[in-house]
């Protein structure tokens, strides 16, 4: 399995249309390029391991090319600054510094990233918890939910429900390897 990872507002560069439509979902790329995902899954089964990062760093390149869709530019910057502050900065403070009204820029947020801007940053706030238990195994889960920007542990546990549908113990209890891939 390979998979690419794209800045928050760059795979819309590469699908063609507003993330909010992807959000949630899988998307076959044979369901939106038949016959160029048929080709690259003939590439890859018969190349060897660094040819199929290259047949995918390539396959990629031209798809984003071929798009020809403009980076939202203002709403880039600012997930990226919300990134940079691992979801634990003033969503109102980033939108003023868009430039952008706040409707236009939750919509525009939406449509280059596939989240609104709340869910962004509570889904980087959740991540970062993963970076804390990696760099301090040993941290308890008070621990790593301040260390990750949340008031305390029910807050946690509250987004933990949210996104991944059980508590933290009960993750780690039943999915340690999962936990591990998702900290890299």
């Amino acid at each position: 399995m390979s998979g690419v990872r794209f800045q928050p507002a760059g795979a819309r560069g590469f699908l063609g249309f507003a993330l909010g439509e992807a959000t949630d979902r899988r998307i076959a790329l044979d369901s939106i390029w038949p016959r160029e995902a048929r080709r690259l899954a003939s590439a890859v089964a018969q190349a060897d391991d660094g040819g199929r990062i290259e047949l995918a760093q390539r396959f990629v390149a031209q798809r984003i090319a071929d798009q020809r869709v403009p980076v939202d530019e203002p709403i880039a910057r600012c997930a990226a600054a919300i990134e940079a502050h691992s979801g634990r900065c003033s969503l109102d403070e980033v939108i003023a510094r868009s430039g952008v009204g706040r409707r236009q820029f939750e919509r525009r947020f939406r449509d280059a990233v596939g989240l609104s801007p709340k869910r962004f940053a509570s889904v980087l706030r959740l991540r970062s918890v993963f970076d804390v238990l990696q760099d301090d195994p040993h941290s308890d889960g008070t621990g790593a939910a301040l260390a990750a920007g949340y008031f305390d542990q029910s807050h946690l546990i509250r987004d933990f429900r949210r996104y991944v549908g059980c508590t933290p113990a009960q993750f780690v209890a039943a999915r340690a390897s999962l936990a591990s891939a998702l900290v890299a």
